[in-house]
């Protein structure tokens, strides 16, 4: 299906990127959601390039034995962290009030 589709007309591509020639330094929060058993991303690698990373705020948040898809794994405690951890930074970190109002919405 499209997961094949996807990853064969996008493999070479993903191999060749070279994520810190992008750029290291962000103005907003920044967070590194993985899982500590993932085959695609192997989480040292992950934490050493996030280790570069400039940002006024930023936190790697391990999914213990999680593998890639760390949503689909684990969908509850993905949205309790990004409940939690991230939308509190976004709030944080905005000039003004943020639009994003489902938040208050949503029980975790």
């Amino acid at each position: 299906g499209g997961f094949m589709f996807s990853s064969q007309a996008l493999y070479r591509d993903l191999c060749s990127i070279d994520l810190p020639s992008l750029g290291l330094e962000f103005k907003l929060p920044m967070f590194c959601l993985m899982g500590t058993h993932d085959q695609q991303t192997p989480i040292d690698l992950a934490e050493s390039y996030f280790e570069n990373i400039k940002a006024p705020y930023k936190e790697v948040i391990r999914f213990d034995g999680c593998h890639h898809f760390v949503h689909m794994n684990r969908p509850e405690e993905f949205l309790g962290a990004l409940i939690s951890k991230v939308l509190p930074r976004v709030f944080k970190s905005s000039i003004s009030k943020p639009c994003f109002t489902a938040a208050s919405k949503l029980s975790v």
